[in-house]
């Protein structure tokens, strides 16, 4: 299964504000980690997720690096430059 996930699930995995998709994204993490699942990152997510690190939850931007640097060396995790409707939809 590929998953296609945006800000609102990296942030749901990185802090305790909703702790069902808290567990939601863990379990997708971890299903990732072992391969038996794909995760695909855009662009775009990446860049919304800094932006609510920085602004929303005042995180350290070291602290923001390691874990965008963490993010895209997860197993399983694919990041895709740019935004191209046609794969992504096709993924759909």
């Amino acid at each position: 299964m590929r998953h296609i996930i945006d800000t609102n699930c990296l942030v749901s995995f990185v802090t305790d504000r909703h702790p069902v998709q808290n567990e939601c994204m863990r379990s997708v993490f971890e299903r990732a980690a072992n391969l038996e699942e794909e995760i695909l990152v855009v662009s775009n997510v990446i860049t919304e997720f800094v932006y609510v690190q920085i602004s929303v939850y005042a995180q350290d931007q070291r602290l923001i690096a390691r874990m965008v640097a963490d993010l895209l060396k997860h197993p399983g995790v694919y990041y895709q430059h740019g935004f191209f409707p046609d794969a992504i939809l096709g993924l759909w």
